[in-house]
Parts: C-alpha cells; sequence; structure tokens
C-alpha cells in the first residue's frame, strides 16, 4: 500500500517513494500505444497477440432438425514470454514495416496485435549491435571505394617504370 511522503521530496504516487523527473530512462514505463499512435523511427515491443475463434454453444438437447445451436465468437490474448524489439521502418495502417535486433524486416498488421512504445535509451540499446555492424559495413564499403577509385601512381627512373598499367 503506498501512503503519502511529503518529507522525500522526490516521492510521486505513481512511480514510487525514491523517483525523480530526471530517472533514468531505461527505468521508466513502456507506453501502451494505440494503431494511429506508432510513428516512423519509434522502438516498440508487443504486448500481447488477439486470436478470435468462432464457437458454437453445447445444447445437451440438441437434436438434429432444430434450429441450430446460437455462434459467438471467443477473443484470446496471447502473450509472448520473449517479445522483441523492433523498429518501426514505415507506417502505413493498419500496416507497419519493422525491424528486429537481428536486422530481419518484417510487415505486421497492428489491428492482430497490442504494441508498447518502449524508451528510446532501451530501443538503442536493443539494437546497439545491430547499428555497430552496419556502421562496420559502411565503413569497409567505404574504404573498398575509396580503394577502388584512388589513382594508381606511377613512376619513371632511368631504369624503366614502375607501378599499376
Amino acid at each position: 500500500m503506498v501512503t503519502e511522503n511529503n518529507d522525500n521530496p522526490n516521492f510521486s504516487p505513481d512511480r514510487g517513494p525514491n523517483s525523480n523527473d530526471e530517472s533514468n530512462e531505461l527505468e521508466s514505463l513502456a507506453v501502451r500505444l494505440a494503431p494511429e499512435d506508432i510513428r516512423v523511427g519509434d522502438f516498440i515491443a508487443p504486448l500481447f497477440d488477439l486470436n478470435q475463434f468462432p464457437i458454437r454453444e453445447c445444447d445437451p438437447g440438441f437434436a438434429p432438425g432444430q434450429t441450430a445451436p446460437k455462434a459467438s465468437v471467443v477473443t484470446l490474448r496471447m502473450v509472448d514470454p520473449f517479445p522483441s524489439v523492433y523498429r518501426v521502418l514505415a507506417v502505413a495502417l493498419p500496416l507497419i514495416l519493422v525491424e528486429d535486433a537481428d536486422g530481419d524486416q518484417s510487415l505486421v498488421i497492428v489491428r492482430a496485435r497490442q504494441f508498447a512504445r518502449l524508451p528510446q535509451a532501451m530501443g538503442l540499446l536493443a539494437m546497439r549491435d545491430l547499428d555497430r555492424r552496419r556502421q562496420r559495413e559502411a565503413e569497409a564499403e567505404r574504404r573498398r571505394l575509396r580503394r577502388r577509385s584512388s589513382p594508381r601512381l606511377r613512376y619513371c627512373d632511368g631504369r624503366g617504370c614502375n607501378g599499376a598499367d
């Protein structure tokens, strides 16, 4: 039970006794998102998937020729015990293009899932290895292009020419 503590200047009934406004972003809360609130560049994680199944209600006195049993739809929330972190690359509701920490891209229907926006620091931490790998690949490509486009020096002295032809 949370009680008000007027002695502690950092006390917040919403976040606990030792919270302050300059708290670490890694310790802040994920924010549940409506599909229209998803933006390019957001770091998101699925909270749950929605699955709907049609079922017929069982009637022990049902006999052929009678009216059919009443049908209904059951909605289940399926929670992933190990959710992934995604970076949003493009939004065209009800679809979003996301990238996971391995660099794999997927097209996701937002109507079938509930997402949460993660703090920026947490998303950057999750994507750190991917971003570093891409930086190394880009630097290697720049070096390769520089070597390929640099002029080959040719010099001649009294004994002949040396260098690339």
